[in-house]
């Protein structure tokens, strides 16, 4: 298992054994799970051993029966992605967030015991007394607990880095963090060939405006088909978020220059107000309710036309398989609790945002692990300190809204950041995948393919798959 799991960092190991319990780890091959699901975990039992271990591959490394859950991995390659503790791996199973489990070492009976609930993070009195404060002092509340959340994230006993896209979040990051240290280093993508999607320069005003330097992660189309082929086994799932990709070249740029941990910009989307063209009903009841013009709200395919619909699974469980209705379910009736001191328009527009947040990063933090570990960096998100996140759920609605998404985060960055970078619509770490793989693919994978086979399905159907994007981590066959 530890030899599966090398790459989460191969400068120190370590095995213990005590009575019938047996530990292997590497150094980064962590096991916090955390509130909110960061880092995952799977588990799975046989015969009379227990496993668990921070990927997959470390648990059928240890000779766990390597099969398919065909239900599973059909819902992956349609939805690309299964919620809930089911895997495409037979019988293997993740931690759900804020989930622990407990063994009973003689019997190996299993319990679920859910610490952290979506409730717990809100508190009607908090929101009650934020509500009354002027918008002014919400916005140095943001600035306060946002700059400690990064002042924490880089105690470490090594240099810290951070990633660098051209957007608001990661930038925001980047300059809290070259006023904790001297000399800290940023490091951003840069597409040789796809100068549309370049966005070392916005990254470039962010750093000369703190005064430190960039560090820029060139690719073109042979190295990104290099390095997408080397990230294939380190996903274990169809790989449906674009810029894992960039994250997997930037942090391997990131690890040759030295380092061992970098921070990043995730989860600010989520947290502050949600994506704008998503429940676009709701937004403009709320608009409505408290007498606000509504925001200009985009469809989700004039933004990301291969993003898979998150909320599409959560409004209709019942294509679903049972594991993941059963946390669908959960994750509606929680978020629901979390606002139930709020009614009306707002209630309903703050609960879909909540449950949003849970379902959106459970699918992000898993590629983005897997993305970063692959070159044995530890990727940390001040955006999910515990300090800020209760804050910022208990914020007024319309402060993270109004006039647009993540109103209440601009303003507290304005003082740090350039303005171009403040309002211009952000790449982050994203480019155009086409003309990377459309000359590589194999128009015979579409037919007589294992995926006909395996899913019972026609190979026209697969090949709409392919054509979507969908499954882009399978085109290299």
């Amino acid at each position: 298992m530890a030899a599966a799991l090398h790459h989460r960092d191969p400068d120190a190991s370590g095995q213990s054994t005590i009575d019938n319990v047996g530990l292997a780890h590497t150094r980064l091959a962590l096991l916090g799970l955390g509130d909110c699901g960061v880092k995952p975990i799977f588990y799975a039992q046989h015969g009379d051993r227990f496993y668990f271990a921070s990927e997959a591959k470390a648990i059928l490394a240890a000779g766990y029966p390597a099969e398919t859950d065909i239900e599973i991995f059909r819902h992956h390659l349609t939805n690309q992605w299964c919620h809930g503790r089911a895997t495409p791996f037979a019988g293997i199973f993740k931690v759900l967030p804020g989930e622990r489990l407990e063994i009973d070492l003689e019997t190996l009976e299993l319990e679920h015991i859910q610490w952290c609930r979506l409730s717990d993070w809100t508190d009607s009195d908090y929101a009650a007394e934020l509500a009354a404060l002027p918008y002014a002092d919400l916005v140095r509340l943001v600035e306060h607990h946002f700059q400690r959340a990064v002042r924490r994230r880089l105690l470490a006993d090594v240099p810290v880095a951070t990633f660098c896209s051209d957007g608001v979040d990661s930038s925001l990051v980047t300059s809290f963090a070259a006023g904790e240290q001297e000399n800290q280093q940023a490091f951003v993508i840069q597409p040789l060939d796809d100068p549309d999607s370049d966005e070392s320069g916005y990254a470039q005003q962010v750093y000369d405006r703190a005064g430190a330097p960039l560090n820029r992660a060139p690719f073109d189309s042979a190295t990104w088909r290099d390095a997408f082929l080397k990230s294939i086994p380190h996903f274990e799932n169809p790989l449906w978020i674009e810029p894992s990709m960039g994250y997997s070249i930037v942090a391997e740029t990131i690890t040759a220059a030295g380092f061992k941990a970098a921070l990043g910009g995730d989860a600010a989307d989520e947290l502050f107000g949600g994506y704008d063209y998503r429940y676009p009903e709701e937004r403009r009841a709320f608009a409505a309710e408290i007498g606000r013009p509504a925001l200009d709200i985009r469809t989700e395919m004039e933004i990301v036309p291969i993003e898979p619909d998150v909320t599409k699974a959560f409004r209709h469980p019942g294509t679903a398989p049972e594991s993941e209705r059963e946390f669908l379910e959960s994750t509606e009736a929680e978020s629901r609790q979390a606002y139930a001191h709020h009614d009306g328009a707002r209630s309903a527009l703050e609960s879909h945002i909540m449950a949003e947040m849970r379902l959106h990063m459970a699918i992000a933090f898993d590629q983005q692990d897997k993305a970063t570990m692959r070159s044995s960096l530890e990727y940390r998100e001040p955006f999910l300190d515990t300090d800020l996140v209760r804050l910022v759920v208990n914020l007024p609605l319309e402060a993270k809204i109004f006039p647009e998404i993540k109103a209440i985060l601009r303003d507290a960055a304005r003082p740090h950041l350039p303005e171009p970078v403040l309002t211009r619509k952000k790449l982050g770490f994203t480019y155009n995948t086409d003309h990377l793989l459309e000359e590589r693919i194999r128009p015979s994978f579409y037919t007589n393919t294992i995926l006909e086979q395996i899913l019972g399905v026609k190979s026209k159907k697969v090949a709409k798959w392919f054509e979507s994007h969908y499954l882009f981590t399978t085109y290299a066959g």
